[in-house]
C-alpha cells in the first residue's frame, strides 16, 4: 500500500510538469530569477542533455551562460524571420512569454548562484543524478537544481569537502554568509543544526565542534555571549574542573577566549591549592601549594637548578617557548626569587646564558628600558651592562 501511494505521488508530480517531490533548493544560493520562456525537458529529454547544453564539458563557473542559443534551436525548430525585426508574431510566442513595447522579447538577466562548481569537473556523471527530475518536467524551473543532499551522496566520506570548497568565502576564508541574495544559514541538510528560532539555546551539542562553527563564525561571536551576560555553566559539562588539566596544555579550545588567566584559572588554583603562591596552611592539613609537597602540578625535578642542563630541569625551555603559559599560575616574584641578583636571593641563576653580561645585547636592552632590568637585577649591577 505504501509503495502504492508512492508511486501515485510521483506520478502526480510529474503530470504536473514539476518532476519528483523534493524540496526546493535554497533561493539564496540560488537567486529567483525570471525565466519568461515555455518549454519542456520532457518532449526534449530524448535528443540527450549534451544535444542543446553543448557549453556545459566546457564550463569553470557556475555564472557561465549554458541556457541553449537560437542557433542551438534552429537545427530542429524553422524559425520564422519573415517579420520586420522587433515584430511580434505568432512564432515567436510559441516560446517567449514576455514582450517590451516595442515588439522585442523580454530576456530576463540570470542572477549567478552563490557557489564555487564547475560542470566540467561533473561532465562524467549523468545530468539526471544532480538535476533530479528535470527529465519529466514542462516548465522552466529552479526546482530541479541540486541541494546540499544531492551533493553530499557523491562529496561524503572520502570524497567530503570542506563547506569553503563549494561556498564563497572572506579574506579570512570564513564562509560570506551574508550575501545580495539574502543571508546564508544552515538548514540542518549536514547534520542538526537548523538555524531556527531555538537554536540559539539548543546549539550546545553542535557548538562543541569548534572547528564546524568556525566556517562561518568568529570566536568573538561566542564570547559575546558565553563571556558576557548570558554565562552557560554547562559549556564544559559535569566534572569537567577535574579534567580540564590536558586540555588546558593544549589549549584546545582556547581557554583565554573566555577566562582571564591571572584572576580566573590563578584564583582558582590558590583556592584549592594547586598554586606556588599558596604557601601552608597550619589549620587546614593536606592543604597547600607546590611549594609545600602537598600539590603538585609539575612533575618531580621541573625545577631543579642544581641539575642544570639535565632532562630533570625542564622548566626553563617551557618558559622561553611560552612565558604566556607561567603566567597564567605564577607571579612575577616567582621567576625573580631564583633569577634575581637582588640581596638576599641565594641562588641568582641567569636566564640569558654565558658572556651576557656587558655583551652588545646587554646594552642594548639596558639602554632600550632600564626598569625591565631593575626587576631582577639591583641598580648597582647596571654599570656592567653599559
Amino acid at each position: 500500500m505504501r509503495r502504492a501511494r508512492v508511486g501515485l505521488l510521483a506520478l502526480g508530480a510529474v503530470l504536473l510538469g514539476n518532476g519528483p517531490v523534493r524540496a526546493d533548493p535554497s533561493p539564496v544560493v540560488y537567486p529567483v530569477s525570471e525565466r519568461p520562456l515555455r518549454f519542456s525537458h520532457a518532449t526534449h529529454s530524448k535528443q540527450g542533455c549534451a544535444s542543446c547544453h553543448e557549453q556545459v564539458s566546457r564550463s569553470t563557473r557556475p555564472g557561465d551562460k549554458l541556457t541553449p542559443p537560437e542557433d542551438i534551436c534552429r537545427r530542429c525548430h524553422a524559425i520564422d524571420r519573415s517579420g520586420k525585426p522587433g515584430t511580434r508574431t505568432r512564432a515567436c510566442e510559441v516560446c517567449h512569454t514576455r514582450w517590451n513595447p516595442q515588439g522585442f522579447p523580454v530576456l530576463t538577466a540570470k542572477r549567478s548562484p552563490q557557489l564555487k562548481f564547475g560542470h566540467r569537473l561533473h561532465a562524467q556523471e549523468p545530468c539526471v543524478r544532480c538535476h533530479v527530475g528535470v527529465e519529466a518536467s514542462r516548465r522552466p524551473s529552479l526546482r530541479h537544481l541540486p541541494d546540499m543532499s544531492t551533493c553530499l551522496e557523491c562529496h561524503a566520506g572520502k570524497r567530503r569537502l570542506r563547506c569553503s570548497g563549494c561556498h564563497p568565502t572572506d579574506g579570512a576564508g570564513r564562509l560570506r554568509t551574508r550575501l545580495d541574495s539574502g543571508v546564508l544559514i544552515p538548514r540542518g541538510t549536514l547534520r542538526a543544526d537548523r538555524h531556527g528560532a531555538a537554536f540559539f539555546k539548543d546549539h550546545r551539542m553542535v557548538g562543541r565542534d569548534r572547528a564546524y562553527c568556525e566556517s562561518c563564525h568568529r570566536q568573538e561571536q561566542c564570547v559575546r555571549c558565553h563571556n558576557g551576560g548570558y554565562r552557560v555553566r554547562s559549556i564544559h559539562g559535569t566534572g569537567y574542573t577535574l579534567l580540564h588539566g590536558a586540555d588546558a596544555r593544549r589549549n584546545r579550545p582556547n581557554c583565554s577566549s573566555c577566562h582571564r588567566g591571572q584572576t580566573f584559572c590563578l584564583s582558582c588554583h590558590e583556592r584549592s591549592g594547586v598554586s606556588e603562591a599558596v604557601p601552608k596552611n597550619p589549620f587546614r592539613p593536606g592543604v597547600g601549594g607546590v611549594g609545600t609537597g602537598v600539590l603538585r602540578f609539575h612533575p618531580q625535578g621541573w625545577v631543579d637548578h642544581r641539575t642544570r642542563g639535565a632532562a630533570t630541569n625542564l622548566h626553563a625551555g617551557q618558559a622561553r617557548r611560552n612565558p604566556r603559559s607561567c603566567t597564567s599560575c605564577h607571579r612575577e616574584d616567582t621567576c625573580v626569587r631564583c633569577h634575581g641578583t637582588k640581596a638576599g636571593n641565594p641562588a641568582r641563576i641567569s636566564p640569558h646564558g654565558p658572556n651576557f653580561a656587558g655583551s652588545a645585547k646587554c646594552r642594548s636592552m639596558a639602554a632600550r628600558n632600564t626598569r625591565v632590568c631593575h626587576k631582577c637585577h639591583d641598580p648597582k649591577d647596571t654599570p656592567r651592562c653599559r
